[in-house]
């Protein structure tokens, strides 16, 4: 049965397509409004610093909010939610009143809150709403979603900013995220999540924290008689520390091979897109736990490579190489710990698996950074050596880990 021929899948998808657009232009937008409203990248900086540290004190929350809701009905509020802080922006950013620059700053922080309970929310009505057999490819196609609705909405800010400002171009952001919580409404929910709210949790403060620790213990006891599931949310944060980390080091690369032309930045970037999303049709073949350490692999190999290359058509195929195999090791690990997770833990599953990946890029950046100012050369090596170790830890998932079966 193809995703296309499911309902949900299908509508899923195209809401995925539709906020991940808006995504796009809030991107590049956001940064080039703050820029010029206070001359400086400090503004910007200064939010992606909070809302890293948001995030991770979010995330224990927003793991058993969402195991006690409607996956549904959370994944739609943060839609709504986006949407409304996303207009409060536009309208501060409008008004050049004192202060706006603040405020624009605490509602950005507040996006990236609602952002990582949405993932969550995600994390869990995929697992609820989708048959098993779909749930590695449509999570394959998700990303590529992402993929394609990010370069889509940085292609449409140029559009617009050739006859407006940011300001207007962040509308797009706010007509995203109404047009997937419109799609999302019409979703229809499981049947599982009646069973599992049959007990309306408290919400007073005392209860409600009572219940928060008493599911995140249960939850990592269960984790800690597996060590395998352990060391699988450690290699979710593998990913997203080596593009986190190329996209820091592709412009020192660029500035060394292509004599200071700015394109190839942006060009590598797409490469790395493109190589996802040629990965999703293969998914049905790839998506094998024997081949876990096999795309790790890959990228620790490709980030060798282009430490030592010299031409384009290396550097491409290096970019490539890493999307296709990226794409491949993201969505098995999502699939397989979306399956490990009971029925009233995904949620707290999800968000273990974003504080890996936020704890390990925080460790990271900076570690990568040190690395950049003896060379970059010497920092893509560094990477590559990481990626190197989360490849051996692959090896134990690759052939001790035992799903769980129906």
């Amino acid at each position: 049965m193809s995703i296309f021929k499911n309902r949900s899948a299908k509508n899923l998808l195209f809401a995925i397509l539709c906020s991940s657009i808006g995504v796009g232009v809030h991107i590049l937008a956001m940064g080039q409004l703050l820029f010029e409203l206070t001359g400086s990248i400090t503004a910007m900086a200064t939010i992606l610093s909070f809302q890293g540290l948001g995030a991770i004190c979010v995330l224990p929350f927003a793991g058993p909010l969402v195991d006690h809701l409607d996956a549904k009905k959370v994944y739609l509020a943060c839609d709504l939610s986006r949407a409304v802080t996303m207009a409060i922006i536009i309208l501060l950013a409008a008004s050049r009143i004192d202060g706006m620059v603040l405020l624009i700053t605490m509602a950005a922080i507040f996006l990236a809150l609602i952002d990582n309970v949405h993932r969550s929310a995600l994390f869990k009505f995929t697992a609820l709403n989708i048959p098993d057999e779909l749930q590695g490819e449509l999570n394959a196609k998700i990303g590529v979603m992402f993929q394609i609705g990010v370069l889509s909405g940085m292609a449409l800010l140029g559009i617009i900013l050739y006859r407006s400002s940011p300001i207007y171009a962040l509308i797009f952001d706010v007509l995203g995220s109404l047009i997937s919580a419109w799609i999302m409404a019409r979703q229809p929910s499981a049947s599982a999540v009646a069973r599992h709210n049959a007990t309306p949790p408290s919400w007073r403060l005392g209860p409600l924290l009572q219940q928060v620790l008493h599911g995140w213990l249960r939850l990592l006891k269960q984790a800690a008689k597996q060590t395998t599931v352990l060391i699988m949310l450690a290699l979710c944060s593998a990913d997203f520390i080596l593009s986190y980390s190329l996209n820091v080091l592709v412009v020192p690369l660029v500035a060394k091979y292509y004599a200071g032309a700015s394109w190839p930045i942006s060009a590598m970037e797409g490469t790395m897109a493109i190589g996802m999303i040629a990965a999703s049709f293969f998914t049905r073949h790839t998506l094998t736990q024997k081949m876990l350490p096999v795309w790790l692999f890959l990228q620790a190999g490709s980030t060798l490579l282009l430490s030592f290359a010299t031409t384009p058509q290396w550097h491409f195929a290096a970019f490539f190489i890493v999307g296709f195999a990226s794409l491949n090791s993201i969505t098995w690990l999502l699939t397989t710990l979306q399956r490990q997770a009971s029925e009233s833990d995904k949620g707290k599953m999800a968000s273990l698996r974003l504080l890996s990946i936020g704890v390990g890029t925080a460790v990271s950046m900076p570690l990568v950074s040190n690395m950049s100012h003896v060379s970059f050369t010497f920092a893509l090596q560094g990477c590559a050596l990481i990626m190197m170790c989360f490849f051996i830890l692959s090896l134990w998932v690759a052939y001790r880990f035992q799903p769980i079966r129906a």
